[in-house]
């Protein structure tokens, strides 16, 4: 009896370890990710350095501030480190209560193998980019038949400009626009339910709602370029929408690794390698 009252007191003592480390564990869990957060930082400043020189070959931004390249480029990298910081940051806390999808980008942080899945994910992004830069150049070239654009003063710089451009495009406007918006908006919706996840409905309002931004925002390009008219305005949001609804569903169903490929082969399609034949 004795013996058994010694196994019971044992079994009943390492179970209490057991909750006490369970306990402490979640006491020491951080609020995000914070590896997560530094490598998603590390990529848009990355993404800037590589996004300035396309911005100054193509819009002279460096002339309209007055500055020179390198003050521009260090400028539009300082920049885009404080954005990045704080959304970053917001979008990963919020995402912790919508549950958003950062499958490769965990991995690698765990240093675990990435899921044959997650890769094959990549691959379908691939092709929706492709897809994607067809149809806006399709739906372009029509548009700007019906409204008279004439689109060949366009100054595409060099094709690796337009990849290096393409490539900071598609890390830090997805960052900006899925991981943080589409984030956002859905952290919003499930607050107002009091639910934990997102509804269909709520997913894909979010989807269209950060493609019209995605799409505003792209309006001092254009002005930059183009006479704006009602006509040419609510083109360029069809335009930038088509990309970004694309974009902010692979965001919500395949993760921002897939939003970022898909994006940023759409851009390269459309920046560096259209150009060469047209």
């Amino acid at each position: 009896v004795l013996e058994e009252k010694m196994k019971d007191y044992e079994v009943s003592r390492n179970e209490n370890n057991q909750d006490v480390q369970k306990v402490v564990t979640n006491k020491k869990q951080s609020i995000i990710n914070w590896k997560i957060y530094f490598l998603l930082l590390f990529l848009n400043v990355v993404g800037a350095l590589a996004l300035a020189p396309y911005a100054i070959a193509r819009e002279g931004l460096h002339i309209e501030m007055g500055v020179s390249k390198w003050l521009f480029t260090l400028v539009f990298s300082g920049q885009m480190l404080v954005e990045g910081a704080v959304l970053i940051f917001f979008a990963l806390l919020m995402g912790n209560v919508i549950g958003v999808k950062l499958p490769i980008f965990t991995s690698l942080t765990r240093k675990e193998k990435v899921q044959s899945h997650d890769l094959k994910n990549l691959g379908f992004a691939l092709v929706y980019g492709v897809i994607t830069s067809i149809v806006i150049m399709i739906v372009s070239y029509f548009i700007s038949n019906q409204l008279g654009i004439d689109n060949s003063f366009i100054n595409e710089p060099v094709w690796w400009l337009g990849i290096l451009g393409s490539f900071g495009a598609g890390v830090t406007e997805e960052t900006i626009f899925r991981l943080f918006f589409v984030t956002f908006l859905l952290w919003i919706a499930s607050a107002l339910c009091r639910t934990k996840g997102s509804t269909t409905s709520a997913k894909w309002i979010a989807i269209v709602l950060a493609s019209l931004v995605f799409g505003l925002l792209h309006y001092g390009v254009a002005a930059s370029t183009y006479e704006m008219t009602l006509g040419l305005f609510l083109g360029m949001l069809l335009i930038n929408g088509i990309g970004g609804i694309t974009f902010g569903a692979l965001f919500v169903y395949r993760g921002l690794e897939s939003a970022m490929i898909a994006h940023f082969i759409a851009d390269v399609m459309i920046h560096a390698v259209a150009p060469l034949f047209i």
